[in-house]
């Protein structure tokens, strides 16, 4: 079987995706940003045919051009499948409507744009669309998703398929031994507001107070970081890293990190949680989107009502008090990544997908 694989975004997702592939039998062209590969190209197994292309930015009419060099590439490999990942402004306008036709699997990492979300929003939910309705079939990362897509777009549930998000172990790869857990509670990723951020910030005073070693740690960046500097009642207490955090510093945090929190107001799934679990780390999330699948409530951390900084406060603090309960959540949600999120079994499942497209 043929594969070709595109992607602007996720390299972390994608090379252990590609190479789990490769490893049950796949012939797979990889067509991805060159932008986003390079700190995994040391990754990628060497039987991936990777081509990397220059993203260039979001507006510049270029990039219809650089659209059709990948369809271009697509027709010249021949591939049985063609699979996208969510999808791309100027690709889906100018390179899909030249490959319809060929059997499409799309996952769709957002099934639409979240609370506040400018990156996302830069493209109008009916090009995103595009991409989910070309396609003969579906991959989403969690029932809820699969419920909402279908009722959202009036596909047939038939045709759209849960994988969970895959671990993220290929991070740990950076991890240093001198980094020291502490009583972080760590916030990482992109700053919106649907990440809910300013119930942890509400929650800082009533964590503080019963573990005073406590620091809020916000790491990531997204919107003006000073619309929450009024919200912060202990400034000792919140330590703010407001940047985009390069692959090669993702670990330091999660490895100084005691919890990881998501307090998350609205959301489709999360790649923070696999990313937690990789480095043996509990969750405290909120009941929101397709987490509660992944999250195994009082195992490999807690799920908490949204919108509710005591309930987050409470589970928080609960983790930062028991070191052992902490460990043996963090090593719950370590054993998970490795099965039930493994790249081997999303491969597996992935494949046939691409058997139904290609029958279709």
């Amino acid at each position: 079987m043929r594969v070709a694989l595109i992607s602007y975004y996720y390299p972390e997702y994608l090379v252990p995706l590609a190479n789990a592939l490769i490893s049950q039998g796949v012939q797979l062209l990889l067509l991805i940003s060159a932008q986003s590969v390079e700190p995994f190209r040391q990754n990628l197994a060497p039987e991936v045919e990777c081509q990397p292309f220059q993203r260039r930015r979001l507006r510049d009419p270029l990039s219809a051009l650089k659209a059709w060099e990948i369809v271009r590439a697509i027709r010249t490999w021949q591939p049985d499948v063609i699979h996208l990942q969510q999808g791309h402004l100027w690709f889906n306008l100018v390179g899909l409507p030249l490959l319809r036709g060929r059997p499409l699997v799309t996952t769709i990492h957002d099934v639409i744009s979240h609370l506040g979300d400018r990156y996302s929003e830069r493209v109008p939910q009916w090009v995103w669309n595009i991409a989910f309705r070309q396609a003969s079939h579906l991959i989403v990362h969690g029932q809820k998703l699969k419920q909402d897509v279908a009722a959202r777009h009036r596909i047939d549930p038939g045709c759209i398929h849960v994988i969970p998000h895959g671990e993220f172990a290929i991070c740990t790869q950076w991890a240093q031994p001198d980094q020291a857990e502490q009583d972080n509670v760590l916030f990482f990723g992109r700053i919106w507001p649907y990440k809910g951020l300013q119930y942890l910030l509400q929650a800082e005073p009533l964590i503080t107070a019963q573990v005073p070693t406590a620091r809020i740690v916000i790491a990531g960046e997204g919107e003006n970081i000073e619309n929450y500097r009024h919200m912060i009642v202990n400034q000792d207490r919140v330590v703010i890293d407001n940047r985009f955090i390069p692959m090669h510093e993702i670990a330091g945090f999660f490895q100084r990190a005691a919890v990881v929190a998501l307090p998350y107001v609205e959301a489709s799934q999360s790649g923070v949680i696999p990313l937690a679990y990789a480095f043996g780390k509990p969750v405290v999330a909120t009941t929101v989107g397709s987490i509660p699948e992944v999250v195994d409530h009082g195992q490999t951390g807690y799920l908490v009502p949204p919108r509710d900084a005591a309930k987050l406060a409470e589970a928080i603090v609960s983790l930062l008090k028991d070191p052992a309960l902490r460990n043996e959540m963090g090593q719950q949600g370590f054993q998970k990544a490795m099965t039930d999120l493994s790249w081997e079994r999303i491969a597996k499942s992935t494949i046939q997908v691409y058997q139904a497209a290609i029958g279709q």
